[in-house]
């Protein structure tokens, strides 16, 4: 004999033994789990006596029943529970108590257990108290997100402690004077061609760079290629110690190379330019104009390893070093007047070695402020050193 019932969620029909009566199933279709209902045996198949009820099951043709095609899915458990059961009952001898037509034997003195199907409303309020028992790990998430800005902030005050800050740094201002500086083939790496039309060119004619701040000249001379620089009119030139301070000036020290091989490097691809455009005004049958190499060309050959990292800056105008000397001091051309400066690094992704904080504060006594209008109004004032040759850096 087989139970049949609907699932009270879905409406399936399902159909199972009545040895599966009161044990746990999943619907076939929406797998809620069930509990199969007992139901109670009529009186008329109670009364059947037992020999026609083994007769009659031994005529009946054997085939599968209609429960043994049904595919039901169960826990695990219940299926060994229920496999156990019907292993048990096949093995059994007849029981004395009355049958039912499958001859399985019913304890007709216990009372039925009716199974009330459970509502969707109470089955949803089940699967709630069950989510709320579960333990919530949702502050989990909100402590990563705290400590990850905790690191973040952390991280942006250390980056910020980290500026390395030269104080009390003092300015000079330096007089009028002659700032030369020397360049070699072998050291900017130039074919003889490209060098020796650089060469020739300024042997004929030496070009000269005028401008209200500075004035550059390019000369040959025996040592390769020669630079001067002079200030101009609406120019102070500035000297900063920055060398011999603890930090900057220990890095340049420590790191000579990492210093000079950006600065050879953009050297040799501006002279590499200025071969280029000699050449092709030679063929052209005019002078060169070299107008745009003032920067490229001669600032960067007079102002050293370390100044060529550098620049000073007023009042968000960024105004590149000059010139370096032999006692680390670096040369810096800025607007008539100015008592303070602030030194930082070069703005360069692909030249910027020193540290990205950096920076240097330098203050110009106004007593060091020589105008060149008042020196020009002394005629009896001995002249101004020229320091062209204690000036000379020597890079060969």
């Amino acid at each position: 004999m087989a139970i049949q019932f609907d699932c009270p969620y879905c409406t399936a029909t399902l159909r199972v033994h009545d040895a599966a009566a009161n044990t746990i199933v999943r619907c076939s279709k929406c797998e809620t789990r069930l509990r199969v209902p007992i139901v109670p045996i009529p009186q008329s198949v109670r009364d059947v006596p037992r020999a026609a009820a083994r007769a009659a099951a031994a005529a009946r043709p054997a085939e599968p029943a209609d429960w043994e095609s049904e595919t039901i899915t169960l826990p695990n458990r219940a299926a060994e529970v229920l496999a156990s059961q019907l292993k048990a009952a096949a093995s059994a001898p007849p029981p004395e108590e009355d049958a039912d037509a499958c001859g399985i034997a019913i304890n007709v003195s216990a009372p039925p257990l009716i199974v009330t199907p459970v509502s969707p409303q109470a089955a949803a309020e089940a699967a709630y108290q069950r989510r709320q028992r579960r333990p919530n790990r949702g502050w989990i998430w909100v402590a990563g997100a705290f400590l990850l800005a905790a690191i973040g902030i952390g991280a942006g005050f250390w980056m910020q402690s980290q500026s390395n800050v030269v104080e009390s740094l003092e300015g000079e201002v330096i007089a009028a004077t002659s700032l030369t500086g020397f360049v070699s083939q072998k050291e900017v790496g130039l074919s003889d061609l490209e060098w020796s039309a650089i060469r020739a060119a300024l042997e004929q004619r030496p070009a000269e760079l005028r401008s209200p701040q500075m004035n550059l000249k390019f000369e040959s001379a025996p040592r390769g290629l020669k630079v001067s620089l002079t200030p101009g009119k609406t120019g102070d030139l500035i000297a900063v110690p920055l060398l011999q301070t603890e930090g900057v000036g220990g890095f340049a020290r420590k790191n000579p190379e990492v210093l000079r091989a950006p600065r050879i490097a953009a050297l040799a691809a501006a002279l590499k330019r200025m071969s280029a455009r000699i050449q092709e005004a030679t063929a052209a049958g005019r002078p060169p104009d070299l107008g745009d190499f003032g920067l490229s060309v001669g600032v960067t050959v007079l102002a050293g390893d370390l100044g060529f990292h550098c620049h000073a800056v007023i009042e968000r105008n960024a105004f590149p070093c000059v010139f370096e000397d032999r006692d680390g001091r670096l040369y810096f051309l800025v607007p008539g007047g100015t008592d303070a400066l602030t030194i930082r690094p070069r703005i360069a992704a692909e030249t910027n070695v020193l540290p990205p904080r950096m920076q240097a504060q330098v203050k110009v006594p106004r007593a060091t402020v020589v105008r060149k209008s008042e020196a020009d109004a002394e005629p009896d004032s001995p002249p101004a050193s020229d320091s062209g040759s204690d000036a000379d850096p020597d890079v060969d």
